[in-house]
């Protein structure tokens, strides 16, 4: 049972305090957390598993720990440790990253992300769900076995076409980013359902993620999303996706009306309207990124009547 509506955890700069904000969340009633890995603070794929040990019934989701620095066999024997601590309530979600970070930063290749993603993720499904994996591929030669396995739920990040098919085929699910609904309605749903036919299988659960703020007032609402807008822009993998559902960021100022296009804002009765229509236009979970006044908990706690009952 996973939950319909999710936040993202607002503590990250430090591993304590991020466990600390977990416990919280799970005493304010939330059902779901997701948590974005990134390289310049404490490694949440660690400290997560002190939250799994925290907590009881709160779902802690890692969305996306970038595969390119990190072997799929480690990352399955990091999953034995967070599964043993806290189950399916952990859910993993691997993604290439951006060519600007993996060659820019780490010094890494970034070579055909999709088919390094699909080799990645057969790997560290068949460690985590059998604990043994033999594998030559393209990308990755593997002889591994472990000493338990790990089945936790695997999602990965897909914007575009391609990548929501693989998602569809061979993962638990996709997790999207500032993608409007009805680009995942149209164009998501039916990608998934693609793969899902060529892999003969279900498909899996489409979570969209949207960053969201409090207030009705649409020059707080700029200027509270204008950094990370700024860069998102220019990444290639959202500018096309953006420019696909007609949204149009472009000058000094963001138009209103394109901006209530990839951000859930307004007042707690305003945002829950907007988060029933993402779900009732298909969409399985919606995940709200708090970008707050600076007191992340007060916001969350008006906005607990978002929440929704779980779903399977």
């Amino acid at each position: 049972m996973y939950p319909r509506v999710s936040f993202g955890l607002w503590e990250k700069r430090d591993a304590k305090r991020a466990v600390e904000a977990a416990v919280q969340a799970e005493q304010m009633g939330i059902d779901g957390l997701w948590l974005d890995v990134s390289r310049n603070v404490p490694d949440p794929v660690t400290f997560y598993a002190a939250a799994a040990w925290a907590t009881q019934s709160v779902s802690l989701g890692l969305a996306i720990v970038p595969t390119y620095p990190r072997h799929p066999a480690v990352l399955a024997n990091q999953a034995q440790a967070l599964y043993q601590l806290g189950g399916e309530r952990i859910r993993l979600g691997i993604g290439p990253s951006h060519q600007h970070i993996v060659e820019g930063a780490y010094g890494l290749e970034f070579d055909r992300p999709l088919a390094h993603l699909r080799e990645y993720l057969q790997i560290l499904r068949t460690l985590t769900e059998s604990g043994r994996c033999q594998f030559q591929g393209e990308f990755f030669r593997v002889d591994v076995t472990l000493d338990s396995i790990a089945p936790l739920p695997l999602y990965v990040s897909a914007l575009r076409s391609r990548a929501l098919q693989l998602a569809g085929e061979l993962a638990d699910g996709a997790l999207t980013w500032l993608a409007p609904v009805n680009y995942l309605r149209d164009e998501g749903l039916a990608r998934l359902e693609e793969g899902a036919r060529r892999g003969e299988r279900q498909r899996p659960r489409l979570i969209a993620s949207f960053p969201c703020i409090v207030s009705n007032d649409i020059a707080t609402v700029r200027q509270r999303i204008g950094p990370m807008l700024t860069l998102y822009q220019k990444l290639p993998f959202y500018s096309s996706v953006l420019n696909a559902a007609g949204v149009d960021l472009r000058g000094d100022e963001w138009p209103e009306d394109a901006l209530s296009r990839i951000v859930i804002w307004g007042p707690p009765e305003q945002i829950r309207e907007q988060v029933d229509h993402a779900l009732a236009q298909g969409i399985d979970e919606v995940s709200l990124k708090l970008f707050s006044n600076g007191n992340t908990p007060d916001e969350l706690a008006t906005l607990r009547s978002v929440g929704a009952p779980v779903a399977p």
